[in-house]
């Protein structure tokens, strides 16, 4: 096996050839065209930031000295597939409910080889109760699933915020959860984070499939490994917060104005906000809200029930205030 030292210098090595290569190897596909009124951005951009990802991430899956040989290979299938899934949804647009029944059947896949992914049961801090799921813990689990992985997604509408949010969400796991945390494919994430919020390339649908998953997984299994009355449910819904909020807010939307609440406008909290105010300010915005509100919740400064309560009414307010902005 290589070293995770190693291991980064060739993602790295890997990503200088392919970005400087781009245009060469996949000359218009993949290539993002601001040919629709939903398009904020004005110059044509690659889609490949989730290719690094999905290729960092086999690197150090399949040569560091972590995990088995059977947990190695069914990860790189698992993640294989939903990373082809986000290719073709990039290439093809391919219909949301497709999208999701497709890593639906990946996920039921994961959960057959490691019943670990399943959750059965949470604890509830604000009445201080456990709940098992049972014969619902399939239905649940699925549910909690698709919905993470959709409120990452809905979130990748602004140069970097999805991958921001990922890169938090995975050092608050790592920190309460003891989800694993590897120093150098962090560093790989960062420096990913940077060449999208600079622009160079966008990080795709393959890319906000691939982090969602991740986030799922692990959020799933880590909750599982360390159940205790320390970790409560509400801690993690604190976590998943706002993006999860804006994805309800939108879907409730578009059901009321009769219209399919999967089809994609310029309605989200990150739209409203970039049409007055900076990337860079919009991106502090949510690192501020979601590391504030999720310490408060994993340390037991507030009562989760406050925190929830207070971000749901700020964001309400900051709504009102954006009602009417608009994309230029």
């Amino acid at each position: 096996m290589i070293s995770d030292f190693y291991l980064l210098i060739i993602i790295f090595l890997i990503h200088f050839a392919l970005d400087k290569n781009k245009k060469k190897i996949f000359n218009n596909y993949f290539l993002d065209i601001p040919n629709v009124d939903r398009k904020i951005h004005k110059e044509p951009t690659y889609l490949i930031g989730g290719h690094f990802i999905f290729i960092s991430y086999s690197v150090f899956l399949l040569f560091s000295f972590d995990h088995n040989i059977n947990h190695k290979f069914v990860f790189f299938f698992i993640f294989s597939c939903i990373f082809l899934i986000g290719i073709l949804d990039d290439l093809k647009d391919l219909k949301p409910i497709v999208k999701l029944g497709l890593v639906l059947i990946i996920y039921l896949v994961l959960i057959h080889f490691d019943n670990d992914y399943l959750l059965e049961k949470i604890y509830f801090e604000t009445f201080d109760k456990n709940l098992n799921f049972g014969i619902y813990s399939y239905p649940v689990s699925i549910l909690c699933v698709l919905l993470l992985i959709n409120a990452i997604n809905l979130i990748d509408g602004i140069n970097g915020l999805a991958m921001m949010v990922f890169i938090i969400i995975y050092l608050y796991l790592n920190y309460f959860l003891n989800v694993a945390f590897n120093i150098f494919i962090f560093i790989f994430y960062l420096f990913i984070f940077f060449n999208i919020y600079k622009g160079k390339y966008f990080l795709g649908n393959s890319g906000s499939l691939i982090i969602g998953a991740l986030i799922a997984f692990s959020t799933i299994k880590a909750y599982n490994s360390n159940f205790t009355q320390n970790n409560s449910a509400e801690d993690i819904f604190i976590l998943f917060l706002i993006p999860g909020i804006d994805m309800f807010r939108l879907f409730a939307r578009r059901i009321i104005d009769k219209k399919n609440p999967f089809k994609a406008d310029n309605l989200h909290l990150h739209h409203l906000l970039i049409a007055k105010y900076s990337l860079k300010n919009i991106l502090f915005f949510y690192f501020i809200t979601i590391v504030s509100s999720s310490y408060m919740a994993f340390n037991d400064i507030l009562p989760e029930l406050i925190i929830i309560l207070i971000i749901s009414f700020l964001y309400s307010i900051l709504l009102f205030f954006l009602k009417n902005a608009k994309l230029n």
